[in-house]
């Protein structure tokens, strides 16, 4: 019961790497003024069709991504700056790390949010990598009893 939960564990959690990423991306597209790319099309084929695979997934990304469009550019940098410092793994394990959210000045859009990545983060038992018979979670499983 003492052991911890090791942090390799986390690295092949790729869905909330893509989604991340895939946010960001959406933020600079806004910030750019040019044309927003369809989420998922913008992933290479093999992660696309896994992640098209699961459309509420897909719904509540897109959900997200519409409402940062009517964000401000400095509620931009408020957004970015949460996604950014949330997804810093393994710093934001540390207590002393600076881990900035966007709830108190956005509410709606934390909502959103978390709405997404807490039905992904429960989808990981059923979601499989490109290649695999196992769901994430077992893969993380799988890695976090290794290290026991």
């Amino acid at each position: 019961m003492l052991a911890t939960y090791p942090v390799e564990s986390t690295a092949e959690n790729w869905l909330s790497d893509c989604l991340a990423s895939r946010l960001l991306s959406r933020l600079e597209q806004l910030e750019a003024g040019g044309e927003i790319v369809e989420f998922p099309s913008d992933f290479d084929e093999e992660l696309r069709e896994v992640i098209e695979s699961y459309p509420r997934v897909t719904k509540r990304f897109k959900s997200l991504s519409d409402a940062f469009a009517g964000l401000t550019p400095e509620q931009r940098v408020i957004v970015r700056n949460a996604i950014e410092s949330q997804n810093q793994i393994p710093e934001v394990f540390d207590t002393a790390f600076p881990c900035t959210d966007c709830g108190e000045e956005l509410p709606d859009i934390q909502k959103l949010a978390k709405e997404l990545f807490e039905f992904s983060f429960g989808a990981l038992s059923r979601i499989k990598s490109p290649n695999s018979d196992v769901p994430i979670r077992d893969r993380h499983y799988e890695i976090a009893y290794g290290h026991l």
